[in-house]
């Protein structure tokens, strides 16, 4: 978890994905973390959970790396905290040609059949998944 008010600039500063903070709340980019050469350190998906507040999904292997990175790329007088919170979240990978339908049933959103979206944070009906 990356939170505070400049982790939308240190996101952006460090990934190819720009402008964090202009999507909407849920909303989720695919985007690469660089280091200062322009080199690939992780790819991750960014969700942006609150104005001020993203959930990192990293590979099962390099949680601790990319926070690391990140707290490195925050700069003299920026407000920002890196949280390691991967014990309080699963992901759930629904994929495939009912992975529409199937999202639609266990999911609280409704799913709009022109807007669909591929990546998205959703709270389910039930803790029970």
């Amino acid at each position: 978890m990356v939170s505070g008010r400049d982790a939308s600039n240190v996101l952006s500063r460090l990934c190819t994905a720009r402008g964090m903070d202009n999507g909407s709340i849920s909303a989720c980019v695919y985007t690469l973390m660089l280091n200062s050469k322009g080199g690939t350190e992780a790819d991750l998906i960014v969700t942006r959970l609150k104005d001020d507040s993203y959930y990192l999904t990293v590979g099962s292997g390099v949680p601790d790396y990319v926070a690391r990175h990140i707290r490195k790329g925050v700069e003299p007088g920026e407000d920002v905290a890196v949280k390691d919170v991967s014990a309080d979240f699963g992901i759930l990978s629904v994929q495939g040609p009912n992975s529409k339908k199937i999202v639609e049933e266990m999911f609280v959103e409704a799913m709009d059949p022109g807007n669909y979206k591929t990546e998205c944070w959703i709270e389910p009906r039930s803790k029970r998944v």
